[in-house]
Formats: C-alpha cells, structure tokens, sequence
C-alpha cells in the first residue's frame, strides 16, 4: 500500500477523527478538473473506480456511521442514507470536495462510487457495484449514487 494511504489510515482514528495539515481545496479542485478532462478523454473512468474500491476495502469501516464520519473526517463531503433495502442503498454526498462548482455534462465522481464499493463489501460482506446517478458537477444538489448487490 502507498506511504499517503498509510498516513491516511493513521490519522483516521474510528473514535477521534481529528487530521493535522490540510490541501486546500480550490487547488485540489483545479488538479481533479484537469485530471477528470483527460480521465474522459481517454476512457479510463474504471481505474478511478476501482482506486477509491481498493482503498475502501483497505480502510474497512464496520458500519454506515464509520463511513459516514470516515467521508466527513477526509473532507469529502458529508454522507447520508436516503432508502435502504434488502436489494440497493441510495446515498447522497453533498458539499462533494472533488466536483463542486464544477462543470461536466456527466457524473465524474468514480473514485467516490469505488469507495462507497468498497466500504458497503467491507460492511457487508457480499461484492456490491455502486453508480453515480447525478453529480454536483452536472448541476445537482449533491451526488447521488445507488449500490447494488453484484449477481455472483
């Protein structure tokens, strides 16, 4: 695993959630809307995917509330609930760090479905495949993404 998942997994602390230093945002956001061009241009959305699956995986959370704070605690946004079911879970993230203000005309957060992949597998116990359905780069209020149990 990389030096910058391991510090990450080392500030997290499941009881405390306190981060020392921080990227500032605006300049995290410029580097992600460059990226995201050329991810899109040359097709390769899947890695962005299965990046943030692997790293979910790897953090491990033990419940929706540790994914939830692990997303709060990481800046990413903030994480709630909308229907869950013994088929699908439906969850938005508003304020999302990586594509707020900015302007696609499809869904860009595919790290962000892998970990939310990763975190449900962890939490589940079974393979589950999560797309994003809206974006706040497209315009809307939030992300929104649907996970779904994968057919085995």
């Amino acid at each position: 695993m990389s030096d910058a998942v391991e510090l990450l997994k080392s500030k997290y602390n499941k009881d405390k959630f306190v981060c020392g230093d921080h990227v500032p945002v605006e300049f995290l956001k410029i580097m992600v809307y460059a990226y995201m061009k050329k991810i899109k241009e040359v097709g390769s959305n899947s890695d962005l995917y299965e990046m943030g699956y692997k790293l979910g995986k790897y953090i491990s959370p033990n419940s929706i509330e540790d994914m939830k704070r692990f997303i709060k605690f990481s800046k990413l946004g903030i994480m709630e609930v909308l229907e869950k079911s013994e088929k699908f879970i439906k969850i938005k993230i508003s304020h999302c760090a990586l594509c707020e203000n900015l302007d696609f005309d499809e869904p860009i957060c595919d790290f962000e479905a892998g970990l939310l992949a990763g975190f449900l597998e962890s939490i589940w116990g079974k393979k589950v495949v999560v797309k994003e359905t809206a974006c706040m780069a497209q315009g809307a209020d939030g992300c929104y993404f649907i996970g779904e149990f994968a057919d085995e």
